[in-house]
């Protein structure tokens, strides 16, 4: 993650309470496995975490524990990142190497 985005987590964690956080990073979770990795296995792998840790908050509302959210945080930051420059990818200036 660079620094900027760091600093950007730091803030976001200070300016809105944990609880504000964790709902809009269950939509983005809930939004990802349903349309981009399409099951939970697949967004854990994406993730970096366990199958049961993904089950457990999205689908029993269990609560993230602090180090957990964190992480999860940053790593839905990077794959929206990703999504977007995706989003921007024009394949047929990448094969025909027009700039």
């Amino acid at each position: 993650m660079s620094k900027y985005a760091e600093q950007r987590h730091t803030l976001a964690t200070k300016i809105f309470p944990k609880a504000i956080l964790e709902m809009r990073l269950k939509k983005d979770l809930i939004f990802l496995r349903d349309n981009i990795f399409r099951t939970n296995v697949g967004l854990a792998e994406a993730l970096g975490v366990n199958e049961k840790q993904i089950r457990d908050w999205l689908d029993l509302d269990v609560k993230m524990q602090d180090k957990s959210f964190h992480h999860v945080f940053r790593e839905v930051l990077k794959i929206k990142k990703w999504v977007r420059e995706v989003e921007e990818y024009e394949p047929e200036k990448y094969f025909t190497g027009e700039k």
